[in-house]
This record gives structure tokens, sequence and C-alpha cells, in this order.
């Protein structure tokens, strides 16, 4: 496979080079079981694995496709062109850099995010959990000498808006909130099984019961050396069957922003006031 960008060869490579390999070196399988671990792959599925060098941003200076540029490569064999469609629709923003944004959960990534000066991102539960995590990001973003009000947050949140009445547990919420709040499951049997950190930080409290009758029945997943193959089964995507009976109204509400409209804007409304 090669590409050329304004009659230039920018980038050639082989599948030889993959990391993961071709199915006959045995790597592509463990590809393929890695990804299906966490979610389910359908025929026609694109897994894109990495890109050789010679792409634009790497360049130096950065090289990137403008209205009416052509790039040239090679699919299936035959010579392909490729353009922008309907540049002048405004679909799609080519105009403005696009800002680096870091996941960092821990100390060590958020002074990397703050030495590269880039936005942070977060996964949140609760309001308390996530000022606290935005204090020691504000701390690491001052350590790094950045001004206070550089600091651009962005927080990710799961839960369902109640309706008058619904419980924390109805089907409803259920579907929507409560992958989310199995993850604390999975973690809790990742830290037990596989000495994972549970990066949640969600005291057990008031959801022991919950906990610890998941942790019994994953003692129970199969193959006993993979049992984290089990345990991710639906992570963060669906309930599977046999934890349902452990994802109660409680830890529900405990791991996500589940509520009703007024009391979510309070939380929201208090996150915006800290930052």
């Amino acid at each position: 496979m090669f590409g050329a960008f304004a009659g230039a060869l920018t980038a050639q490579a082989a599948t030889a080079r993959l990391i993961y390999g071709m199915a006959r070196d045995g790597k592509l399988p463990r590809l393929l079981a890695e990804l299906s671990a966490g979610m389910t792959l359908e025929a026609g599925d694109v897994i894109s694995t990495g890109t050789p060098e010679g792409v634009g941003f790497a360049r130096n200076p950065a090289e990137f496709m403008k209205a009416g540029d052509l790039l040239e490569t090679e699919i299936e064999g035959k010579p392909r062109k490729i353009q922008f469609l309907n540049p002048d629709a405004g679909l799609f923003n080519t105009a403005d850099p696009i800002p680096l944004h870091v996941s960092a959960y821990g100390p060590r990534s958020q002074a990397l995010t703050a030495r590269l000066d880039a936005r942070w991102k977060t996964f949140i539960q609760d309001v308390p959990g996530a000022l606290g995590a935005l204090d020691g990001m504000k701390q690491s973003w001052a350590g790094a000498g950045r001004p206070a009000d550089g600091l651009y947050a962005t927080a990710w949140v799961c839960g369902c808006v109640l309706q008058p009445g619904e419980a924390l547990d109805s089907p409803r919420a259920m579907a929507q909130a409560g992958p989310r709040a199995a993850t604390l499951l999975h973690r809790a049997a990742d830290a037990e099984q596989q000495g994972w950190k549970n990066t949640m930080n969600v005291a057990y409290e008031g959801i022991r019961d919950e906990v610890d009758g998941y942790l019994e029945l994953a003692r129970q997943f199969e193959p006993q050396d993979a049992r984290y193959l089990f345990n991710h089964r639906g992570h963060f995507v669906f309930v599977k069957p046999e934890e349902k009976k452990f994802i109660s109204a409680e830890l529900i509400r405990r791991t996500t922003f589940t509520a009703t409209e007024q009391e979510l804007t309070q939380r929201i409304e208090a996150l915006h006031s800290a930052g």
C-alpha cells in the first residue's frame, strides 16, 4: 500500500509490517480476541491498527489535505484517487486546528497533560469525586507553570434523566445507566484477580453486598486462566444477565448521573462553577 500527495510518494508499507501481523503468524486472532472481549465484531467492521510513517501531522512542517487536493493510493491492487467531496458545504471543518485532548486519571498522566498544555478529559460518577479530580488536575496544571484560566476540562458522565416517580433501577434506567454501574463490579474483579487498580474511586459503603456478590460470581468465570474475558463481556455496553441482580438502585445512584432533571441540573451547575 502507498500514499502519494501532490505528486510525491508520502507513505509506503506492507501488511507484513503490522505489529499484530496477519493470520498466519497467530497475532491477528489475538487482536480479534482482545477487541471482541469488549465489543461485538460484525461482518464488515473495519479495524484500524495504525498508520505507517509519512502521515501529514508528523511531518515538519505538518501537511494536511485542503479543498481541491488529491491523494493517490492503491486499494486491492487498483490505483485510486481520494478527494474531499463537497468541500464548500461546510460539513467538515478542515480549517481550524484540533487541540490535543488527553484522558488522564492519575497524577502522572495529569502531569503529562499539563506539560503538553493539552486539554484534560476524565470520567466522573458524582460531584464530590469530580471536584477532587479537578483539584488534582489544577495542582498539576499549576505545577507546570500554566495559568489557572488556561485549563480546559471535559467530564464524561453516563446516566439517565428520571421521570417523576421513576425508580433508579427502572428498566429504562437499567438499560441506560446499568452498563456504567456494572463497570465498578468489573473493576473490583480486576483488582482481585489481576491486581489492576480500580480507577473509579467509589467507596463500597452501602454497596458492599453488591460488590461481594459479584466477586463471588466472578471467581467462577471460565476459562480459569483468563476470567477477565467473561468479566469484561458487555463492559460499558450492556448488562450481562448474570450480573443484573447486583446492579441495584444504590449502585446506579453512586456510579452514574441518574436522577431527576432538577437534580442533574444542580450537579452540572456545581461542576461548571468549579471549572
